[in-house]
Parts: structure tokens; sequence; C-alpha cells
């Protein structure tokens, strides 16, 4: 009997020697990470008060978050968060001006990348600090307007007819028309005139071997230049003509370039003499004097543009208010000046050698999905 009962008293004790142990390294362990809360050891002797602590904390913060969001954008507030894909050259004066304007308002810029923008968006959806969303590609555009996350924009659209040409109108009311941007082919006069080579006159001279590699065109694949191009003549001539074209193209081509400025610089430079790229580039570079010359081919340039959006549930009456002086004369004219395609209605370009009756081509489904296919289409 007595040998029971010191064996129930050893384990008995060996028990209690575990516990303490378990508990000395939970309570340590715990500072060494956050020093600062000490209530963590408390934590550790009634786990049901941390349970329910923690949940009240989460209920205690959700509130605080919607209060944020609702000061942001609620009919009463006075903040606009405008988030935006321009270059620091046209959008440092579009600030300025807006923020001139509505000196009572806090509208804040923030720039982010095009596919970094799109996936803040279709992560958080309408539960974001974005009130508008600026110089967004339509082909991103699109894809969010299949989730439902902008407001109607049809109040606005008796101003984008009167500020804009017809062709750039959009036929929903999910977004907005800021400014496209077409392609062109472009040739440097001096390089073909020291090779004695003709300027082509059509897309299929460009395939004749006196032009190898002195072709240079952005990568579809990696470009939303390259990508405009590929995409109008597949709209045009059909995925099998197309497709056949770039492939023989390919033989001519010095480089398919990941960038779509590229070309039109190897083309400025002289190391090739014929490139696809941008059209207000390339008359950029022509009014500093390079001797280029943009041709105009059967079917019409090549072009996508940029849009504006309100995100749903956003549309205050500040928003409205910054929405409608974005696309007033005073914003659209002094973006043009830096960006001067825009197909403004009323606007002259300032560029002495823009293109005069430049004829914009029938691009078919400018999507996300058509992108995809097209691509899973492209031989390189």
């Amino acid at each position: 009997m007595l040998k029971k009962i010191i064996a129930i008293m050893l384990v008995l004790a060996l028990a209690f020697s575990l516990a303490a142990c378990g508990g000395s390294s939970s309570s340590s362990s715990q500072p060494e990470e956050k020093p600062e809360e000490e209530p963590a050891e408390e934590a550790t002797e009634e786990p049901a008060e941390e349970a329910t602590e923690a949940e009240e904390a989460t209920e205690a913060e959700e509130p605080a978050e919607t209060e944020e969001t609702a000061e942001a954008t609620g009919d009463g507030s006075n903040r606009v968060v405008i988030y935006h894909c321009l270059s620091t050259t046209r959008s440092d004066p579009i600030m300025e001006k807006v923020t001139s304007h509505f000196p009572d308002y806090e509208i804040v810029f923030e720039y982010m990348g095009l596919s970094e923008l799109a996936a803040k968006l279709m992560n958080e959806g309408t539960d974001t600090d974005i009130d508008i969303a600026l110089d967004l590609g339509y082909v991103y555009l699109e894809q969010m307007m299949q989730e439902d996350l902008f407001e109607d924009t049809t109040p606005y659209q008796d101003l984008i007819h009167s500020m804009y040409e017809e062709e750039f109108w959009v036929d929903n009311n999910s977004y907005l028309p800021w400014s496209p941007y077409s392609g062109s082919v472009v040739v440097n006069l001096d390089v073909l005139n020291e090779k004695g080579l003709p300027v082509p006159e059509k897309w299929e001279d460009l395939l004749d071997p006196q032009y190898k590699d002195l072709i240079e065109m952005p990568d579809p694949a990696s470009s939303g230049t390259g990508y405009i191009f590929y995409l109008m003549l597949a709209h045009q001539w059909g995925d099998d003509q197309a497709v056949e074209f770039f492939t023989k193209l390919a033989d001519n081509v010095l480089e398919f370039t990941s960038s779509g400025s590229a070309p039109l610089k190897a083309l400025a430079s002289g190391e090739v003499g014929i490139a696809l790229c941008m059209t207000y580039q390339a008359a950029l570079q022509m009014d500093e004097g390079v001797n280029l010359q943009i041709l105009d081919f059967e079917g019409g340039h090549p072009w996508t543009s940029d849009g504006t959006a309100i995100i749903k549930g956003h549309q205050t009456d500040a928003v409205k208010e910054v929405l409608n002086y974005l696309y007033s004369e005073d914003v659209l004219f002094l973006d043009a000046e830096l960006m001067p395609e825009h197909g403004l209605a009323n606007y002259q370009s300032t560029i002495e050698n823009w293109p005069e009756n430049m004829v914009y081509a029938e691009m078919g489904e400018d999507t996300l999905a058509e992108k995809e296919r097209l691509l899973a289409l492209w031989p390189f």
C-alpha cells in the first residue's frame, strides 16, 4: 500500500514539473516577439477570455475602417482619392490644376502601374480607398466592368460627346475615354536613301527581303504598342493571315523588342530604317529634326485608349465635381499639350509634324479575353 502511495506521488510530481516547464516556455517566448504586449501572459491562463477579447478587437476594428471609408467617400466628404497611370510629366500639371481649382478639397493623386492598379482593384473590389481610376487601359477596364465595379457613367455622356471625336466614344456606361494612342509604321528616310531602298507603300511591302534586319517592332506579348498592330491585322485579315504575315515579317525584323518605345529609338539613331511604334513619339522626333516619315497604310492606324472610372459606392458630390473638372477644357487641353493624341473634338495639336487626316483603324474586340486568345496564337 505504501509503495502505491509513493508511486502516485511521484507521478503527480512529474506531471506538475512538466506543466511548469511548458508554462515557462510559453511565457518566455511571448515577450521576445512582442515585449510591449504584457497581457499576453495572462491570456495563457484564461484562453476563453483571449478568444473573446480577440473577437471584440476585430469587431471594434471593422467599424473604424468603415467610418474611415465613409469619411473618404460619404456625401459630405471633401476628400477625393485618384489613382492614375500617368507619367510624372503629365500627372504633376494635372494635379496642380485640379488642387488649385478645389482649394477646400483634399485631393490625393497616387501613381500606380497599369497591371498593379488593375490587380489592386480586382483584389479589393468596391471596398477600396480609390474613388477614381484614371488612365487605366481599356483591356483592364473591360475586365472590371464584368465584375460590376464601376458607377454608371450615363450622367457624363453628354460631356464626353461634346469633348471627344465620335470614334472615341465608348459603347457602355461603365467607364469614360481619357487618352487614346495610335501606332504607325515609320521610316527613317536617311537610312533608306543611303541604302537606295524605296519607302514601303503597303503592309505586304515590309516582307520584301531588301528590308532584312532593317525593321524593329515591339513584341505583342510584352508591349501594348506591339499588341495593337497584331490585334488590328487579326481583326481585319483574320487570325491565320495575320499570324502568317508576322511569321514572314520576322525574317526582316532585327528584333522584337520588349519595350514599346525601343523601335523608335533604334529608328531615330539610324540602327534600323523602319519601325512599328507610337505615332505621337515619332511626330515629336520629327519636330526635333529627325528625318522620319509616318506612313499611311490601307486599313488605318492601330489604336487603343486609356480610360477613367468611378468605383461603385464612391460617387460623392466631391467626386462628381472633380471628375467633371478632369473632363473640362482646362484639364484635357493641358494634358493634350503633353500627350497630343487625345481624340479631342476642339483641340488643335501643337505638334508641327502631326499627321493630318489620320485614319484610325477598326480594331475589333479589345478585351482581356481576346488578348489572351491572340497571344496564344503568337508564334514567337
